[in-house]
């Protein structure tokens, strides 16, 4: 029986939007081979990135995407992340620096770059005033976007791992009680009663589907560090004491 770290984001389900060496890329690839990569990475990747700039500039949300497709333009044009590489750091702070960066040299042009202006780089799918996030600072809502975006990876990462194993009724166990509950709650016995299965098999379901979790969140923040040792830094900078 293979273990399941190792088939959590394996071959069949790998991370590779978000691992420095596929980000980074291989200089013999293509335009497009470059393009299909970069687009994955910024589609997972561009809530952080609006939240920054709403808390840097003070923007309403129109205004704030904005400047995050100039920002993700940016990213393409002048291939920050062609040139980035993992001895620089984790790949968050890389790309919370290059947005710094490209902040303050922004109030040096107009408020909206006249250069390619109306093209949008991915579609900022979201709702028309979304809620912020509580933080105090750009960086610290940078961290909290960031993190619900790894964490949206993993648990899609899981879900798969569990549909291709035949076990739908663990992830959904689970995603009744943890990930998505009804607001009023729901107790184990009434989850156990909509699956049609025993109230323990609930509790095993949960208890596999947390620890199935804590391996796809280091297999999602492996790919975003230098080394292996900097793994559970990353992962409490993120998440805390519950990474």
């Amino acid at each position: 029986m293979k273990d399941p770290i190792t088939q959590i984001g394996g071959e069949n389900h790998p991370f590779p939007s978000t691992h420095w060496s596929c980000i980074a890329g291989d200089p013999s690839d293509s335009p497009q081979q470059r393009g299909e990569r970069l687009g994955a990475f910024l589609q997972s990747y561009w809530k952080p990135i609006y939240w920054h700039v709403r808390h840097a500039w003070g923007k309403p949300n129109e205004d704030a995407k904005d400047l995050t497709q100039d920002f993700l333009r940016h990213l393409i044009e002048a291939d920050v992340l062609g040139r980035a590489s993992p001895a620089k750091g984790s790949l968050r702070a890389y790309v919370k620096t290059a947005l710094r960066h490209f902040l303050t040299r922004a109030e040096q042009h107009t408020r909206r770059q006249k250069r390619g202006g109306d093209v949008r780089i991915i579609p900022l799918d979201g709702p028309d005033n979304p809620d912020p996030p509580a933080a105090k600072t750009p960086d610290e809502a940078f961290d909290r976007e960031w993190a619900q975006c790894v964490l949206a990876q993993a648990l899609a990462a899981v879900e798969q791992h569990l549909r291709d194993s035949s076990k739908e009724k663990v992830y959904e166990a689970f995603r009744m009680q943890v990930v998505h509950p009804p607001p009023e709650g729901i107790s184990y016995r009434e989850t156990a009663a909509r699956l049609g299965v025993s109230e323990g098999d609930i509790k095993n379901y949960v208890f596999e589907c947390r620890n199935l979790l804590r391996q796809a969140l280091r297999r999602v923040v492996a790919g975003q560090v230098p080394h292996p040792q900097e793994e559970d830094d990353e992962l409490r900078a993120l998440f805390g004491d519950n990474a």
